[in-house]
């Protein structure tokens, strides 16, 4: 009797199906040299192929002016070559840098919560791992300092109806109004969630505020004034005839910008 070897390469938990005298065994991965019990002739050489696996953790957050998503990950093993997302009907390309899956952003994922699907494997086989992703984009261009002590965020065309301030990445309790006043200044991380007109939440992109500039007088800027509000040193939007003391006037112009700068009234 002749004395029959195949080799193959399979994936983890995959079987093969072997071939035997016209009947079909079985080999699994995990024996290395598989010998069938009724011919010790016929042996079957069988590599094992470890599937990639890896941990993703907490919510990644990409700011909307970034060019890449990056995903950061943990626990890989196995040859991961080969990156696939799935965002609703839309597909996307993806790699590993250093211990993030970075793909690019695309004109359509912008500011906002997404779910993925992201399908890792090992090129030139079927050893695929399937884990599902979560990861938000955040808004960019509508938070900024003025002074050393106080932020705001713009609300030009009146999207946003709420505000809540996080700093160091905690809720700052009580602090839900358009503007931050910080007297101690803004040595730290700094965003800020938003819900919108149409219920929709989203986060600033997170910024730091440890350098400190001098205001600028924008008084002599031409631009004509579309909204005028006065604010007090807590970020209220004031109601009544101000008393003596500092404010804070936040200005929309009509080309879409905003300004604000600090007034003082005296007896």
């Amino acid at each position: 009797m002749s004395c029959n070897k195949e080799y193959a390469t399979v994936c983890e938990g995959d079987s093969y199906f072997w071939p035997l005298t016209g009947a079909y065994y079985t080999a699994k991965v995990g024996t290395d040299t598989y010998t069938n019990p009724l011919n010790v002739k016929d042996t079957l050489f069988l590599t094992g192929i470890e599937l990639p696996k890896i941990s993703i953790g907490t919510m990644a957050v990409t700011c909307d002016d970034e060019s890449t998503i990056r995903i950061p990950f943990t626990g890989t093993t196995g040859v991961a070559d080969s990156i696939d997302i799935a965002i609703g009907t839309n597909n996307y390309i993806g790699s590993i840098v250093g211990s993030d899956i970075v793909f690019t952003r695309a004109a359509e994922l912008v500011a906002g919560d997404y779910s993925a699907v992201v399908t890792i494997g090992t090129k030139g086989y079927s050893c695929n791992q399937v884990v599902p992703v979560q990861f938000s984009v955040a808004l960019g261009g509508v938070m900024y300092r003025k002074w050393t002590d106080v932020l705001f965020v713009s609300n030009a065309d009146n999207l946003f109806v709420t505000y809540q301030w996080y700093e160091n990445g905690l809720m700052m309790a009580g602090e839900t109004k358009q503007s931050l006043y910080r007297p101690e200044g803004l040595p730290g991380l700094y965003y800020c969630q938003l819900v919108t007109t149409d219920g929709k939440t989203l986060t600033t992109c997170e910024q730091a505020f440890d350098d400190v500039q001098p205001s600028r007088d924008e008084s002599t800027q031409p631009a004509k004034v579309r909204s005028t509000t006065l604010y007090d040193p807590m970020g209220r939007i004031l109601q009544t005839r101000p008393n003596q003391g500092i404010y804070i006037v936040f200005e929309e112009l009509e080309n879409g910008e905003t300004r604000a700068y600090k007034i003082g009234i005296y007896e």
